[in-house]
């Protein structure tokens, strides 16, 4: 990654921060500590946000759309190990949208199973192989998602994106 990459990365990462902050989660915030690995320690990654207790998220952006699309699985799993070092119960995926500036356009990816459980529905959780695909929202459905679901300032209230 070149020096231009990270500093365009970490401004994405403020901005979606940002986005967070004034759609029902003031205490959204970038995540400063990164992984790293020397030849006898190392650290894992704990994402790019945390959102609010409980809620990491992992922000994306490839062009063009299609290569992004083929890369959603490999990066939803790279989310999921970023949510268990993290010790949060989720992991949201934000991938930039292209044609839009606005965070809340962008796309955001969470597993089935998460969302399932996020709106109180009865899935196959304990079954080790039941289908646990990958969900696109945008990101202004997932803030109200989560904060129906109790994280965040009461979904009821109205924000920004009211």
């Amino acid at each position: 990654m070149t020096a231009a990459h990270a500093r365009l990365g970490k401004a994405t990462e403020r901005a979606v921060a940002a986005w967070w902050r004034t759609h029902g989660f003031p205490g959204a915030e970038r995540i400063i500590r990164t992984g790293w690995r020397t030849r006898d320690r190392s650290a894992e990654d704990a994402g790019d946000l945390d959102l609010c207790p409980g809620v990491i998220a992992q922000v994306k952006s490839l062009q063009p759309p299609a290569r992004a699309e083929r890369a959603v699985p490999e990066w939803m799993a790279e989310t999921e190990r970023q949510r268990v070092v993290a010790g949060a119960a989720i992991g949201l995926l934000i991938v930039r949208r292209p044609g839009t500036a606005d965070v809340g356009e962008w796309f955001a990816w969470l597993p089935a199973r998460t969302a399932a459980a996020l709106v109180d529905l009865s899935w196959p959780t304990a079954v080790a192989d039941a289908p646990n695909p990958p969900l696109r929202l945008t990101v202004a459905d997932a803030s109200l998602l989560l904060r129906w679901a109790g994280y965040g300032t009461d979904w009821t209230e109205v924000t920004a994106d009211a």
